[in-house]
Order: C-alpha cells, then sequence, then structure tokens
C-alpha cells in the first residue's frame, strides 16, 4: 500500500463541481459518503487522519478528493458502531465513490438486531460520455425496492448497480420518489453520469444521495 504522509494531506484539493481548474491526472480521486441512515455523524478517516473533526451526517458527502497514491485505507467510526476499515485501489487520474452504509447482525433465534455494522460499498463510473445517464445503488436490508425518476418505475436489487439512459430527454432535473414519497432529487444540465444511492433510514424509511459522478 502507498503511505500518504502528512505532507500529501495537506495537499489534498476539495473539487467542485464544475470547476474550470485543470486537474492533475497522475492523482487519484475519491469521494465518500455516509449512508448509514444512522442519527449523528460517521467521521471517516484516512491512514489514521480524521478528514473533518465536524463529522458527515447520514446523505452528506465529502466531496472529490485528490491524492498522489494509487490505494487509501479508509476508516469510519460512530458512536452507535463498531469501527470499519477497508483499504481501496485508487486509479490515476480517475474517481472512486465510497460508501458507507449500514448492515444489522441479528438475532438467530429472536431476529432482533445485535449490533449495527458499517460496511463500505464502492460506485462504479461510467466512461466519460457526451450523453446523460444515471447509476444507481440501493444499499438495504430489503432485497429490492421500486424507485421512480420523474414517475418512471425502476426496480433496485440490493448491492447491485442499475443503469439509467436519459437519452435525448429535454428534462433538466429528476425527482426520485419512494412510495409516492419525494427522497431527493438533482440536476442533469450537463452530460455525463449522476450517481443516485438508496438507503434505508434508521426510522424505517428511506433517505437518497446524488451527486455528479464526474471523472474527477
Amino acid at each position: 500500500m502507498n503511505k500518504i504522509s502528512k505532507a500529501t494531506l495537506f495537499l489534498f484539493t476539495m473539487i467542485a463541481l464544475g470547476s474550470a481548474r485543470a486537474q492533475d491526472d497522475s492523482n487519484s480521486y475519491f469521494r465518500l459518503a455516509n449512508a448509514t441512515g444512522l442519527d449523528g455523524k460517521v467521521h471517516f478517516h484516512l491512514d489514521g487522519e480524521d478528514l473533518n473533526p465536524d463529522g458527515y451526517i447520514s446523505g452528506e458527502t465529502t466531496g472529490s478528493l485528490g491524492v498522489a497514491a494509487t490505494s487509501v485505507r479508509i476508516k469510519a467510526t460512530h458512536l452507535q458502531c463498531e469501527d470499519a476499515e477497508q483499504t481501496f485501489q485508487l486509479i490515476p487520474g480517475q474517481q472512486t465513490a465510497i460508501i458507507a452504509y449500514i448492515e444489522p447482525e441479528k438475532d438467530s433465534k429472536t431476529g432482533e438486531i445485535k449490533k449495527r455494522l458499517i460496511k463500505f460499498s464502492t460506485l462504479d463510473r461510467k466512461a466519460d460520455s457526451k450523453k446523460r445517464t444515471a447509476t444507481l445503488l440501493f444499499l438495504s436490508v430489503s432485497q429490492s425496492i421500486e424507485v421512480k425518476m420523474n414517475n418512471s418505475p425502476i426496480n433496485l436489487t440490493a448491492l447491485k448497480q442499475s443503469d439509467v439512459s436519459f437519452g435525448d430527454s429535454r428534462m433538466t432535473g429528476v425527482n426520485i420518489t419512494v412510495a409516492e414519497k419525494k427522497i431527493g432529487d438533482f440536476d442533469i444540465e450537463d452530460p455525463g453520469d449522476y450517481a443516485v444511492i438508496v438507503f434505508d433510514k434508521a426510522d424505517g424509511t428511506h433517505g437518497c444521495i446524488s451527486f455528479y459522478n464526474s471523472r474527477h
């Protein structure tokens, strides 16, 4: 694994969407998202360094981060859960989305939740395209769910990605609903791929994270 020094950490670049600044393709890029659905905040640590002492509430992301390394070790912590830690391989010039979510551990006899485990999932990024597309990921204890994107139904299977193409549609915005309740929305004015993550919330409803799944 390539160790990341504190000097390199200092050089992290928070990349705003739509920024006109040129990026260094020798760097690798990643984004972290909190799809745990838990109350309170998740803290993301990179090689032992807390990326944000304030933490991230459920539904928040870090934005895009650039590092001069080809792998990173990420740890996610939350007061209600055991720490989760994993190493991820990165590709220079490309971006990887890393999502923290919850997998409950149940008692085999009673079915009651004994503890909640933080797990990680990654989201594929489609090749650069002039078309507008979306990559959807469902993170849940349920096996499947029907969501609607501007009233068009899509069946999602847990832990599997689904692809949507908006074709030549002139729409500039997408509303995401579950059981007729809006859980999120995003703009699709620019060509490229948009990530949509649907996840369980602590109250039994569903949350949604969306972002432009850019190259970096």
